[in-house]
């Protein structure tokens, strides 16, 4: 007896499926085609301000607070953002901005999806390809889950709760929240608006 939910729920996808999938949309390579320290390259992350993990610290050694701003910790995330991105997954994203919305954290991701991606979720059955996509996105910031986490835990100084995850195909926009233990504090800023 079926549910009715079977157009909704993931289903396992097998290996000969994806396989199968990406043969479909990308040519095979070798490994002979890649040059050994190939990372696909993007764009600058546009106007974004980063401040990197080990200045946003020292900055909090300096004050008698030991808190950032929020434009500060905004700044930190995104750039924690771009490196775990290149680090860890190979890539980056065309912008990346993060925001705080109470005891949320939003980190919006413009750009993300890879050339591969892209094809994929043009491919003859753009519900796999896209399903694909996400589950494999997915897989790959839970299995990341305690870097973001400690990451986030170092620029705000509360702990993250939980964290959700989305992509958008058709946009390539990315969505990853963290619901923190508590709304952050933040050093006052008197040149923000």
């Amino acid at each position: 007896m079926k549910a009715g939910f079977d157009a909704v729920l993931f289903k396992p996808v097998a290996l000969t499926q994806i396989k199968a999938t990406f043969e479909s949309v990308v040519p095979v390579l070798s490994p002979a085609d890649f040059s050994p320290g190939h990372v696909a390259q993007r764009s600058s992350p546009g106007a974004e301000q980063l401040l990197p993990i080990d200045e946003a610290r020292r900055i909090r050694s300096e004050r008698t607070s030991r808190i950032l701003t929020e434009a500060e910790c905004q700044a930190a995330i995104c750039a924690g953002f771009v490196r775990f991105q290149a680090d860890y997954l190979g890539w980056r994203s065309e912008r990346i901005r993060a925001h705080f919305i109470k005891d949320l954290l939003v980190i919006r991701v413009q750009g993300g999806l890879t050339l591969a991606e892209c094809h994929l979720a043009k491919a003859s059955t753009p519900e796999s390809g896209r399903d694909l996509i996400k589950q494999f996105r997915k897989q790959l910031l839970e299995v990341a889950r305690p870097i973001l986490e400690s990451m986030v835990y170092e620029v705000t100084g509360v702990k993250p709760q939980s964290m959700h995850h989305d992509i958008s195909t058709v946009t390539g926009e990315e969505i990853v929240v963290f619901r923190l233990a508590e709304p952050p504090r933040f050093e006052y800023d008197p040149g923000a608006r």
